[in-house]
């Protein structure tokens, strides 16, 4: 009876109570994360694209060693995780000392509880104190931004032929030239709008990373797959539908073929410019008539945000695709839909109709109705005598 006494004191306690998932990387910790679990990382400006990933997750909440917003620039994760109603704990690095992965901790009143003991302060990063910071880092883009022209610079130097060029871009078995392409990164609220655009174009589905997922989960499958990461490869019979697969192998990193996904035509693409941005360049060395992107940064913010992933690839690559890229977000305000030959035979069936109703309400239209029809009459009994008087 005790021990039932204590469990129930136990579950009385205040605040959230979870296993709580660590790793200095969140990169790591993201697949060992469950529902309802604590994330404890060390992520210095938290990114939209990683807290999308904790979203995915279904985070219990996110304690973070490293400020959440530094104040270099407006980094948009904070206030995503925020926004769905996750709760955020700023901690110290004592943390690391006093917890282990997988144990259930407590938090409650700004402090991490692990049993009776309280092993560090984590006070609440509320969504008033988000847009506080987040309006004073905007104040730290002008720095980003002269960054940015270091970083494009650089990594002009050891992507030129790609960007610029088009030379060691793998040629698509796929069939793209003049047609729309739509590159899919992410499972965006717009992909759904697209289903009229895609089927009226028949466009060329390309699935980036887990954009891919975000494809088949519509019941669509990706004429083309880019995939940055093997362990990530969707399952294999949606790679043996793709017509192309490519992999995107960093400058220097040593590819595996064992570790490759297998398909017939698999193409390695050596480049340091992230997935997405691979993606474009193969519609545009392909020449599809459009590009439209699906869950990828439009505004400034967004483009800083994307530090992790590579400012400048980004930046780059939007350069050298140029008019051709549309972001998916105008696509259901600027696309009408092409007359068919269908519509326009049913539309003159219905006038005829009405014009033949409105006839027959006159004495003129009743006349020539009748008219027409002994017109019939008539032909039709000539029709069925003329064999007899031939016989």
């Amino acid at each position: 009876m005790r021990l039932l006494t204590r469990s129930r004191r136990a579950e009385a306690l205040p605040g959230l109570a979870a296993i709580a998932r660590l790793d200095r990387r969140t990169s790591a910790v993201l697949p060992r994360l469950r529902a309802g679990e604590i994330a404890v990382v060390d992520c210095l400006d938290l990114d939209a694209d990683t807290a999308q990933r904790l979203l995915d997750r279904r985070v219990a909440a996110v304690v973070n060693t490293a400020p959440f917003i530094s104040g270099r620039y407006p980094n948009l994760g904070p206030q995503l995780l925020v926004e769905h109603g996750v709760p955020l704990h700023q901690a110290g690095p004592e943390l690391w000392r006093n917890l282990k992965d997988g144990a259930k901790v407590r938090i409650h009143g700004g402090q991490l509880h692990l049993g009776d003991e309280v092993i560090a302060e984590a006070p609440e990063v509320t969504a008033e104190m988000v847009r506080s910071q987040m309006a004073d880092a905007r104040n730290g883009m002008s720095a980003q931004l002269a960054s940015l022209t270091h970083n494009s610079a650089a990594f002009l130097l050891t992507e030129e032929d790609a960007l610029l060029h088009g030379r060691g871009i793998p040629e698509l078995t796929l069939g793209l030239a003049g047609r729309p392409a739509v590159v899919v990164v992410d499972a965006a609220p717009e992909l759904a709008g697209l289903a009229r655009f895609i089927r009226d174009n028949r466009a060329i589905l390309v699935g980036v990373d887990r954009g891919v997922a975000a494809l088949t989960a519509r019941g669509w499958q990706p004429d083309m797959i880019v995939l940055s990461d093997v362990t990530a490869a969707p399952e294999a019979d949606v790679l043996d539908r793709a017509h192309d697969v490519v992999l995107c192998v960093p400058h220097g990193a040593e590819a595996n073929p064992a570790r490759e996904p297998s398909h017939r035509a698999l193409h390695r693409f050596r480049t340091d410019a992230s997935a997405e941005d691979a993606a474009l360049l193969f519609c545009h060395s392909a020449d599809a008539s459009v590009i439209v992107g699906v869950g990828m940064p439009s505004s400034l913010e967004e483009f800083l945000d994307r530090h992790r992933t590579g400012l400048a690839s980004t930046y780059l690559t939007r350069m050298r695709v140029g008019e051709r890229f549309v972001d998916a977000r105008t696509i259901p305000t600027l696309h009408a839909r092409r007359l068919r030959a269908r519509h326009l035979i049913l539309a003159i069936l219905c006038c005829l109709v009405i014009l033949a109703a409105t006839a027959a309400l006159t004495g003129v239209g009743q006349e020539l109705i009748g008219n027409v029809l002994e017109s019939v009459r008539t032909t039709l009994a000539a029709g069925g005598t003329a064999p007899a008087e031939a016989g």
